[in-house]
């Protein structure tokens, strides 16, 4: 949906961390569902994660992250991922 610059999609890490999604991007994740293609969140700022995460009910991923726990880094979406998960 987005790499290091914001997009009509939705916000980068880097900036605008209080919003999330835009509306075009909650219809290209419900879109994505819809045509069961997986959803890459890498990037995604966390607002942007939580809008992700209330649309979407089949896996998806972060595909290039680390586990903000080891390095607490904005792109280290662990938590997030692990939560929606249901893993403690």
């Amino acid at each position: 949906m987005i790499d290091d610059l914001s997009t009509r999609a939705a916000m980068t890490v880097a900036a605008f961390e209080g919003q999330g999604l835009t509306p075009f991007g909650r219809e290209l994740v419900a879109e994505c569902e819809r045509l069961r293609i997986v959803v890459d969140l890498a990037h995604t700022n966390a607002a942007g994660v939580d809008d992700a995460l209330a649309i979407v009910k089949r896996p998806f991923v972060v595909s290039h992250s680390a586990c903000r726990a080891v390095q607490d880094h904005p792109r280290n979406r662990w938590r997030f991922a692990r939560e929606a998960a249901g893993v403690s």
